[in-house]
């Protein structure tokens, strides 16, 4: 007996383990590419609206798309500074692996901005906060679908052990059709909300880059045109050395000169680090390394916007994210008052349009209360409570809300006129060092510097015409660097890129 037992228990654990053997899980890598190509056939062609949605839930979904599709142009290629070919060839590059590698031989600002567009991380995250927006019309449909079922359930349950529950209006628990449309609504503000966003975030990114860039250029510039000036203080020092042995000239001509080199060179490596600090930044809104290699920049065109101050401001009205972000949440906020206000106010009638089981609490062994009222109870406001005080102050927030939308329109005007002035005045200051001051100030140090070789004029003449010729070189680069950056502000304050250029 004992023997038989023995064998079978043997036979059985032979048994398991072949069947162990069989069942064997199939590795991880093969499970995840099979369960991937599944993914994928299950997708496969354009998406269908299931045949058991309702007219409106369609519409909804129909919605989406559109708004799905509108933002795979816009997070794609739509900026407007990339609408032309050799844009769209410069964002093509900036996508390329080699793209960081190449800026240490050819630096331009229309690859600056390709690569802030593309790298940049927080304009990243921006774009992918849009794109995620859209899931919230899923939740207006299905999700609300899910906990109606759910809630019905509850409601049609009487497990004797706890009190039923009230039935409410109808319309409080049926996605009758206009509330399904104020959901969408409020979903579809919200998109608009997170576009607006991403366009603040695209503006600021653009405008940031444009600043950088513009300082940058001015910076090397400025190196260079500090370091020809310590090759022209060498001359007046080799001019003075020889004055000073032939015995016109006294020993101090010879120290002034090397005061003043030391200060250029001072100045020199003053701005050597301020050109590391901007390569740097430039490097951090690509996503660089703080130490990339950077080229020496080439020297952008000059901008001029070419619209009028009207136009400006009727564009800025139009196009600013902060105005389409505030207008997108006022309307969002009315929408949300209408539906709580669905939700909350009992109807009019009551008639068909409420059910309440109450045979169970008015009579029998488990009566509850009496099937009339035993005592008068009048409230001053038949609407007082929690969810009253909630839609008043939610009334007041969309009054704030439209109050800040004039104050985001006003702001915007302002912006736009400050910095359509400030372009004005740094191309008038441009034209003045361009056309007039720089070819005076050459000429004046080259006559003090002639005059002070024959003894016809004084040492510090020719110091002073150095220095007022060095600063004036200096400025003129400033108010190139200047209309750069006026220009980065006027676009960001009009919320649109403003594309004309000399």
């Amino acid at each position: 007996m004992r023997l038989g037992i023995v064998l079978g228990v043997l036979a059985l654990s032979v048994a398991t383990g072949c069947r162990s053997r069989a069942l064997a899980p199939e590795p991880a890598t093969e499970f995840l590419a099979r369960h991937e190509a599944a993914a994928r056939k299950a997708t496969a062609g354009p998406a269908t609206v299931p045949s058991d949605t309702s007219e409106i839930e369609a519409r909804v979904l129909q919605l989406r798309e559109t708004w799905e599709e509108q933002l795979r142009t816009e997070t794609a290629s739509s900026a407007d500074e990339f609408g032309s070919p050799a844009g769209r060839d410069a964002v093509e590059a900036a996508r390329g692996v080699d793209f960081a590698s190449s800026l240490a031989e050819d630096l331009t600002l229309e690859r600056m901005l390709a690569g802030a567009y593309v790298r940049n991380p927080t304009l990243a995250a921006a774009r992918r906060r849009l794109v995620g927006s859209v899931e919230q019309f899923a939740q207006v449909t299905y999700l609300d679908n899910v906990l109606r079922q759910y809630a019905s359930f509850l409601r049609a349950s009487d497990t004797r052990v706890r009190p039923s529950l009230p039935m409410d209006s109808v319309t409080k628990h049926h996605p009758f059709p206009g509330t399904l449309e104020l959901k969408a609504a409020i979903v579809s503000r919200s998109v608009e909300e997170a576009q607006a966003r991403y366009r603040m975030a695209l503006r600021q990114v653009l405008a940031e880059t444009r600043s950088t860039y513009a300082e940058y250029v001015y910076t090397v510039r400025a190196i260079a045109i500090t370091e020809e000036t310590l090759r022209y203080l060498e001359q007046i020092e080799e001019t003075a050395r020889g004055k000073l042995a032939a015995g016109t000239a006294g020993k101090a001509h010879v120290i002034q000169v090397q005061v003043q080199v030391a200060q250029i060179q001072n100045e020199v490596i003053t701005r050597t680090r301020r050109k590391d600090t901007l390569r740097a930044r430039l490097s951090a809104l690509l996503d660089l390394p703080a130490d990339a290699a950077l080229a020496d920049p080439t020297e952008p065109a000059l901008p001029r916007a070419g619209a009028s101050r009207a136009a400006l401001l009727a564009r800025a009205q139009r196009d600013q994210p902060e105005i389409l972000l505030a207008r997108a949440r006022a309307e969002r906020m009315a929408s949300m008052i209408e539906l709580a206000e669905q939700g909350t106010y009992p109807e009019l009638s009551a008639g068909l349009s409420t059910f309440e089981d109450v045979s169970l609490a008015t009579g029998g062994s488990r009566k509850a209360r009496e099937p009339f009222t035993t005592r008068p109870k009048v409230k001053p406001d038949p609407f007082f409570g929690s969810k009253e005080a909630y839609l008043r102050e939610s009334r007041e927030g969309a009054k704030a809300a439209r109050d800040l939308l004039r104050a985001a329109e006003d702001e915007t005007a302002a912006r736009v006129t400050e910095a359509s002035n400030d372009l004005e005045t740094a191309r008038r200051l441009h034209d003045l060092y361009r056309d007039v001051q720089l070819a005076q100030a050459r000429q004046a140090y080259e006559d003090a510097f002639s005059a002070y070789g024959v003894d016809r004029a004084e040492f510090m003449s020719v110091i002073d015409a150095l220095r007022q010729w060095l600063r004036f070189r200096l400025d003129a680069h400033g108010a190139e660097r200047d209309i750069q950056r006026a220009y980065a502000r006027l676009e960001h304050a009009v919320g649109a890129p403003l594309a004309a250029q000399e």
